[in-house]
């Protein structure tokens, strides 16, 4: 990346837990990277792109923080960072949706955060009420939803508002436990039959169509084949903890694993916690797959490029943290901590990610360990003509599946 060159990241998360923990990696990225915006927001999918509400009445309830670092350290930038995290509880607190059970903010907020020395070169990209980014020109999309929810859900209240988002030239990559592996299996010897993973990359493209109408084409919608979208993690271990006997710790990494990746509800799980009866299933497993993975699926959609417009070059990959896997990242990055000396490292090479290469017109994607991050040009201020035809704000979001889609 060019550090002079103007980058927005827009991260949608309604878990006070993971903008705290995305929040305590971004010191030595203001660093390494003084000419960053970084937009954090708890706003639902149709809302979050633009960093506006359509009710007026929540509208005038939004929460909207500026932070501006100072300092020329990562060390300063730290402790003013630590000091927005501690403030955060309020503006993030959420309470269970009446309709679905699943967490919703009390306060929709935004938190923009960038270098004060560097303001005036970020000027025109730095989001702020009433001035939102235009559109993006890569959103990571990493299991941004129930895997229970229908297509027909799915491709409306996520997909489709996130295709709209996109720049001319820009791509947004999808990416989804697509089942059928050791994990899946330590599930259903407890619960038979269960498959959380029954709407594939085929269905969610065919429902997308639909839901864009007219405006389909405008975009590349094409599911790409199996050799080129599935991809694995694998949990890394000491040879001597697969053996006749699995250390306690290994059983307990690999059980927390495969539920959080399944997404069985904690009510589920207190019969099968109390008899023991998890340990002995995630055993067997283990054993006779001689480790543990997880399949993922991705996608690429694409809007088609403008004549003469083109968009900047970005990079990043950032797999989904969550609470049981710690931060999960692809072979390029860190591994995902799971308990005594057990990890998971991303065993695939990303084909599917050709796919969103440019054809001799917009922009390159390529994988990293950093968090999804997008160049942005410099631009203008906006005015009202130029919200198609100008080079506007290049940004890029990232998705999280703890987001509320009601």
């Amino acid at each position: 990346m060019f550090a002079a060159v103007p980058m927005v990241a827009v991260a949608k998360e309604i878990s006070l837990e993971d903008v705290r923990l995305g929040l305590e990696k971004m010191p030595d990225r203001f660093m390494e990277h003084p000419a960053t915006v970084l937009v954090i927001t708890n706003l639902n999918y149709a809302d979050a792109p633009r960093l506006m509400l359509r009710d007026t009445q929540l509208a005038a309830a939004l929460n909207w923080q500026e932070i501006r670092l100072t300092g020329d350290s990562a060390h300063a930038y730290e402790e003013q960072i630590e000091e927005v995290s501690d403030t955060l509880a309020d503006a993030w607190s959420t309470h269970p949706s009446e309709k679905t059970g699943n967490p919703v903010y009390r306060r929709p907020s935004v938190l923009v955060v960038y270098r004060e020395d560097h303001k005036f070169l970020l000027d025109s990209v730095i989001p702020r009420p009433g001035r939102p980014p235009l559109h993006y020109d890569l959103i990571l999309a990493s299991q941004p939803w129930r895997a229970r929810m229908s297509a027909e859900f799915k491709a409306s209240r996520v997909l489709a508002p996130l295709t709209r988002a996109l720049a001319p030239g820009g791509r947004l990559l999808v990416v989804q436990s697509a089942g059928k592996d050791p994990a899946l299996e330590i599930i259903q010897k407890l619960w038979p039959g269960e498959n959380p993973f029954q709407v594939d990359r085929h269905a969610l493209l065919a429902q997308l169509k639909t839901e864009l109408g007219r405006d389909v084409r405008d975009y590349t919608l094409t599911a790409p084949p199996d050799e080129k979208a599935l991809f694995r993690y694998d949990m890394r271990t000491l040879p001597s903890e697969l053996s006749d006997r699995i250390g306690t710790s290994t059983l307990f990494a690999a059980w927390n694993a495969a539920v959080y990746v399944n997404q069985i509800e904690d009510e589920r799980l207190e019969p099968v916690v109390t008899s023991g009866a998890y340990l002995k299933a995630t055993q067997t497993v283990l054993q006779k797959f001689g480790g543990l993975w997880f399949n993922d699926e991705g996608f690429v959609v694409s809007r088609r490029a403008w004549s003469g417009r083109r968009s900047a070059d970005g990079v990043g990959f950032h797999h989904q943290p969550g609470a049981a896997t710690g931060n999960m990242r692809h072979h390029c990055g860190a591994a995902v901590q799971l308990g005594d000396r057990t990890e998971i490292y991303g065993k695939c090479q990303f084909h599917f990610l050709t796919l969103a290469q440019p054809q001799a017109r917009s922009a390159d994607e390529h994988t990293s360990g950093a968090e999804v991050d997008r160049l942005a040009q410099r631009t203008p201020p906006v005015r009202q003509n130029d919200v198609d035809d100008s080079a506007g704000a290049m940004a890029s979001m990232k998705a999280s599946f703890h987001d509320n889609l009601s």
